[in-house]
């Protein structure tokens, strides 16, 4: 096994500290928001013992994973920053998510540095589907969501990430579950009721950034629909083949 496998599960192990600690941070008084960290912290712990195993196909799912984490710790220090402005005592925690933000940076370059098991088709594929992962998995589990909401959103993410593997395993039907997968994502976050601006504010900073969870569920629908639509062309050439 690669000497990089364990090097990037480290890096991950890292990443859900940091999740962990800040989730905790939200407890008591936003224990919606201290579930979403929780279950974040869980999902690049999944990622670090799948890397640490070595198994081929989890660096591109790192790889999206710490992708779109980078793009949420970068809101998250903006955020905090205006806190500071407005005279709130946010050092600690921007301290944190700064620290968090480089080690993602460092998780989202460190698959490259993995030998490829797969074609690039495949790789970018389950990479944007484990980008997929994490707003999907805010986006079901942030405060006020509808259980019917969650449900599909779990149901969806999985079902994608897995029709996805199962493509690069050389399984023709994963193509069709990853389709019913991104499918059902789009569904989730088309009929979800609208929840607007969470609490009004961001979990971070009352009063100082709101943070839309719309753009969450939006996310992961275009990034799932982005991983099954890689697959386009070659479905287009084989329905259009002459015998």
């Amino acid at each position: 096994m690669h000497w990089t496998y364990r090097a990037n599960a480290v890096l991950f192990g890292l990443m859900a500290l940091g999740a962990a600690v800040l989730a905790g941070g939200f407890w008591p008084g936003d224990p919606g928001w201290t579930v979403c960290g929780g279950a974040a912290s869980l999902l690049y712990i999944t990622v670090a013992v799948l890397l640490w195993q070595g198994v081929g196909w989890a660096g591109m799912v790192g790889m999206g994973t710490a992708g779109f984490s980078v793009g949420l710790w970068i809101q998250s220090v903006i955020a905090l920053t205006v806190g500071v402005r407005a005279g709130v005592d946010t050092s600690t925690t921007l301290g944190t998510c700064l620290v968090c933000f480089m080690v993602s940076g460092l998780a989202f370059v460190g698959p490259c540095l993995i030998p490829r098991s797969v074609s690039i088709r495949h790789a970018a594929s389950i990479a944007f589907a484990g980008a997929a992962l994490v707003p999907g998995l805010l986006f079901a589990l942030a405060p006020s969501q509808a259980l019917g909401v969650a449900l599909a959103m779990g149901v969806g993410s999985v079902a994608l990430v897995a029709g996805t593997i199962a493509v690069a395993r050389g399984r023709t039907w994963g193509l069709l579950l990853n389709l019913v997968g991104a499918g059902i994502i789009g569904a989730g976050v088309t009929f979800a009721p609208r929840l607007g601006f969470l609490h009004a504010t961001n979990p971070f900073i009352p009063n100082a950034g709101a943070f839309m969870v719309e753009v969450l569920g939006l996310s992961a629908a275009i990034l799932a629909a982005i991983s099954t639509l890689i697959y386009a062309g070659p479905v287009v050439r084989f329905l259009l083949r002459r015998d």
